[in-house]
């Protein structure tokens, strides 16, 4: 963009990126990463802050990854070649389904050249970032496009998350200590349907890490906090 942008009537010096879920994900790698730095000048965050994966622990993955391809594991010259052969419709394959994401998926690695060692949360908090104005929102019953992904491969016919299901989420997304908490503070008895459980559970944890990076931010950059909320939205699914 900042190379070509000016050909098309744009201003390389006024370049904003953004991004929602994932793509909020990747714009504050971007504005944390040195190597992003002086590109774009402004950012918008929609609804998701991730810290990062260590980089030892993403390699682990990747040698999980080979293991479970026929590749073998260890950084080898061989096991590299085996990789490079895989067919896409192996890769795709260990990607998981269309509903469930595989263990081998890592949305950002803290790879200290790239994204910095100590993740996101400590660049920010620290301001080792390219200083810019920022917006930084979240989305209102986020986690409902969750539950429709849930329910939508779930059939036909289609099934609604369940009482079950919703004790899974909770016990599979956090630690004991917090599940319990998370538990007592929205219990079942508190919703109409376990859907509304989860969602609620489910998208005040999106939330609140947002805006604890808002409160990181505000001190250093100029914020524009917001919340999307328009019921109205094209959705998904039928």
């Amino acid at each position: 963009v900042k190379q070509n942008i000016a050909a098309f009537g744009g201003d390389p010096g006024n370049v904003t990126l953004g991004g929602q879920s994932a793509g909020s994900i990747d714009t504050e790698a971007n504005v944390a990463s040195p190597s992003a730095a002086h590109l774009f000048q402004r950012a918008i965050f929609e609804s998701v802050v991730l810290d990062g994966t260590p980089l030892a622990a993403a390699e682990k993955t990747g040698a999980d990854f080979a293991k479970a391809a026929g590749c073998g594991r260890g950084a080898t010259p061989a096991v590299a070649a085996c990789l490079r052969r895989l067919p896409a419709r192996r890769i795709v394959q260990l990607e998981g389904t269309r509903s469930t994401q595989s263990p081998y998926i890592i949305p950002l690695i803290a790879d200290g050249q790239i994204v910095p060692t100590g993740g996101l949360f400590a660049a920010f908090r620290n301001g080792t970032f390219t200083h810019m104005p920022i917006m930084s929102g979240t989305v209102h019953d986020e986690y409902n496009f969750l539950a429709a992904i849930a329910e939508y491969f779930s059939g036909p016919p289609r099934h609604p998350i369940t009482a079950a299901q919703y004790r899974t989420f909770v016990t599979t997304t956090f630690p004991p200590a917090t599940a319990k908490r998370v538990f007592a503070e929205y219990p079942l008895t508190q919703y109409r349907t376990p859907q509304l459980a989860w969602n609620a559970a489910g998208t005040d944890s999106l939330v609140c890490p947002q805006l604890a990076l808002n409160r990181a931010l505000a001190g250093q950059v100029p914020v524009y906090g917001y919340e999307f909320d328009d019921t109205t939205a094209p959705f998904y699914f039928p």
